[in-house]
């Protein structure tokens, strides 16, 4: 009986053994800092920096950013907390995830079923430091728009 009763035993404790595999950061990575545009016809733009999030609806502070590991590189979930550009309604917290598709293309959106693909605005560039690796590819200006449509709104 003790036999099969501590390997038991042993195999409850070490399969529930979890490993920590998300690392929290302050800030957005410099690799995203930007402006980026939807591809599609809606031409959604948002703006992201080190710590500010802001599209057509919305200004948002990163409160943290959550880097998982997934099968193709990183997934980003930053956490924010936003305010709306019109109209009342106070602040609100929003998360988002950032999934990288390439050097100027990204996936964001609240969950991975509303995930929208957006692409660097050509007059946005990501700085010269911090993670080389998302930036290996130059910008390719087939794929990019045009300055005009990369603007959140005409007030900014």
């Amino acid at each position: 009986m003790c036999k099969t009763a501590l390997p038991l035993l042993l195999s409850i404790l070490l399969s529930s053994v979890a490993v920590a595999d998300v690392v929290r950061r302050d800030s957005v990575p410099d690799s995203f800092w930007g402006t980026w545009n939807t591809t599609d016809a809606d031409r959604f733009v948002i703006e992201l920096s080190a710590k500010s999030y802001a599209n057509n609806e919305a200004d948002c502070a990163v409160n943290w950013v959550s880097e998982t590991s997934g099968a193709t590189g990183p997934i980003y979930s930053a956490h924010l907390q936003c305010s709306r550009r019109q109209g009342a309604g106070g602040r609100f917290p929003l998360n988002i995830i950032i999934w990288p598709k390439g050097s100027d293309e990204i996936a964001v959106g609240p969950d991975f079923m509303r995930l929208k693909i957006f692409r660097r605005c050509r007059a946005t560039t990501p700085p010269l430091s911090g993670d080389v690796r998302s930036r290996a590819a130059p910008l390719d200006p087939a794929r990019t728009s045009s300055q005009g449509e990369c603007r959140i709104d005409g007030n900014r």
